[in-house]
Formats: C-alpha cells, sequence, structure tokens
C-alpha cells in the first residue's frame, strides 16, 4: 500500500501545483462566451430567436454547443480531481483507535466499508447491465465503468456542518489533540459533494441534444419524406416440353417516394420560440455549472494548501500507523 500511498500524494501535489493555470484557462474559456450580466439569458433568446427565424432550424447552435464542450470537459476535470483527493486524503488517514473495546469497533467500522463499496459496485453494473445486453453492434465504443471510491475510505457518521462555501474564510484548520483526523474528515467531506455537484451536472447537461432533436421534430414545415421500396419474385418450371425441361425466374422491385410540408412551408413562430428557449435555458445551465465548479475547485486548492501537513500526515511525520510497517484502517 505504500507505493499507493507515495503516489495519491504526488498527484494531489500536481493537482494544487497545477490549480492556478487551470483555474486560468477556465476562467478565459468563461470570459469567451458571449452573453454576460444579469440579462444574458434574455439575450442568448433574443439571438437565438433572430437565427432560427432564418429558417435552418436543424442547424447546430453554435454558441451552445462551444458552451456545451467547455463546461462538460470542466465539469470531468473536476469530479476525476475531487476523486483523486479524495483516494489521497482517504489512503493518509491513520489507523483506528478504539480504546479497550479489542477491535470490535474496528470491525463494525470496517464491515461499514466493505457494505457500502459492495453496494457501489451492485450498483454500477446494474445500471450497465444494458450496454452489453442492448446495443451489441456498437463493439469498443462502448465503455463500462464501475468505480470504486478509495478501497479503504469510511466517514462515519459524523455530520460536519462548515458550509464549504465559507470554508476558505478560515485559516488552517485547527482540530485540538486529533493530529489532523478531523481535519480529513472535513475535506473528504468537502471533496465528496463537490465531485456529486460535477456529477449530477454531467447527468443532467447530457440530455440537451435529445430535448433538441425532439423539439425540431415538431416543425411542421419541414418536409417530411417516406420510402416504400417493393420487391417480388417468381419461379416456374416446365417439364416434357419440345425443347425440354424449362425453369423460369423473375424477379422485380419499384420504390416510391412521397413528400409532405405542412404550413405551406412557413416556420411557426412558436416552435422557433420554444427552440431558442431551449437552447438559452441549457446556455445559461451549462455557464452556470461551469462557475460552480470553478468555484468549488478554487475552495479545493484553498484548502490543499493551506492544510496540506495536516492532510499528509495527521498525526505528524514521524507517525507509524500507515505504511512502513504500520496498519491501514480508517479512522
Amino acid at each position: 500500500m505504500d507505493s499507493y500511498r507515495k503516489k495519491s500524494s504526488a498527484d494531489a501535489r500536481s493537482i494544487l501545483e497545477s490549480g492556478i493555470s487551470t483555474l486560468d484557462a477556465l476562467n478565459t474559456s468563461l470570459a469567451a462566451l458571449p452573453f454576460k450580466g444579469n440579462d444574458a439569458l434574455s439575450q442568448a433568446e433574443s439571438a437565438f430567436v433572430a437565427t432560427l427565424a432564418e429558417g435552418d432550424v436543424e442547424k447546430a447552435n453554435e454558441v451552445v454547443d462551444a458552451a456545451y464542450k467547455v463546461t462538460r470537459d470542466a465539469l470531468s476535470m473536476g469530479s476525476n480531481h475531487s476523486r483523486t483527493l479524495e483516494r489521497f486524503v482517504n489512503l493518509h488517514v491513520p489507523q483506528m483507535e478504539d480504546g479497550n473495546n479489542f477491535g470490535v469497533t474496528v470491525q463494525l467500522m470496517f464491515s461499514k466499508l466493505l457494505k457500502e463499496e459492495r453496494e457501489k459496485c451492485e450498483k454500477s453494473l446494474s445500471e450497465t447491465e444494458f450496454v452489453n445486453l442492448h446495443v451489441p453492434q456498437m463493439g469498443e465504443h462502448i465503455k463500462m465503468t464501475v468505480t470504486v471510491n478509495a478501497a479503504i475510505s469510511l466517514i462515519l457518521t459524523t455530520d460536519f456542518s462548515i458550509p464549504h462555501h465559507k470554508f476558505n474564510q478560515y485559516d488552517s484548520t485547527e482540530d485540538g489533540n486529533n493530529f489532523g483526523v478531523t481535519v480529513q474528515l472535513m475535506f473528504s467531506k468537502l471533496l465528496k459533494e463537490e465531485r456529486e455537484k460535477c456529477e449530477k451536472s454531467l447527468s443532467e447537461t447530457s440530455k440537451y441534444y435529445s430535448s433538441r432533436a425532439d423539439a425540431i421534430d415538431k416543425f411542421s414545415h419541414l418536409a417530411k419524406t417516406s420510402k416504400t421500396e417493393t420487391k417480388s419474385s417468381s419461379n416456374s418450371n416446365a417439364t416434357g416440353g419440345k425443347d425440354g425441361d424449362e425453369k423460369k425466374e423473375s424477379t422485380s422491385s419499384s420504390t416510391e417516394e412521397k413528400t409532405s410540408i405542412s404550413d405551406g412551408g412557413k416556420v411557426n413562430q412558436h416552435r422557433v420560440k420554444a427552440l431558442a428557449a431551449l437552447d438559452a435555458q441549457m446556455y445559461t445551465d451549462l455557464v452556470g455549472a461551469l462557475q460552480t465548479m470553478m468555484d468549488g475547485f478554487v475552495v479545493i486548492l484553498d484548502n490543499l494548501e493551506k492544510n496540506w501537513d495536516k492532510l499528509e500526515n495527521p498525526r505528524g511525520k514521524g507517525y507509524g500507523g500507515y505504511g512502513s510497517g504500520g496498519s491501514s484502517m480508517v479512522y
């Protein structure tokens, strides 16, 4: 486990050291998005209505597409960084201490950990089962991922109620004589909350193109084409004729194509506004998700920097309760 522990420290240090440049890049991307201010939503909606009114409602919305890519990449990165830091913290939690209870508390806590991690695996297996059952044709493009979050981690029922949005207002966290363990638990809770926000936003924004396709399909001015193809074949055999046995085969096919247009080919303005509203809402949702991710990430970096020593060495650098022959258990 010592090699995993050291790697987790190196990965966490890398996130911390590159944090400012990462935030600068995200700020640059955010600044490049066109609609800003208190009326950003109405700005976006008006601009999208004007574009759609030209008639090509099936054309992709380039503004939303750009925000979609930037935001979802950032959310994915935020989720991955939080998970990496969770692993770092959890692998540096010292050995459990249970007083004179002779290991019973340790057993109960570890059993709870095993149950939680097993249930995570089972839930992921259940949710991704359809991949192999229903879409075999997609082959290697399908990746079924079962995530087990920090296999030796556990945060017990303690409820730390310091709001994460105020967490960065404090100096390095002090935890009395508990040697950094409380700091680890509080930071783990913060990481979990921010990771779950990213994952929720990723899930919600993934529905955009499906919703847009449904909205476009409702435009009645678009030409609807149907095609019918008919094939027929016949076989006949004749015997005993003057030319001997005879076999005849004939095949014919026909294709019928129909195109229909409703509303005289005119664009329905209510449908235009509905599609523009959908695009504008997604734009603001994406911008909001990006801003929320950045806010959470800067709080994480701030607390990681302030409390690095307690997170990496909660009971001091001379403590041997994990690695170097010590027992690696969760407090």
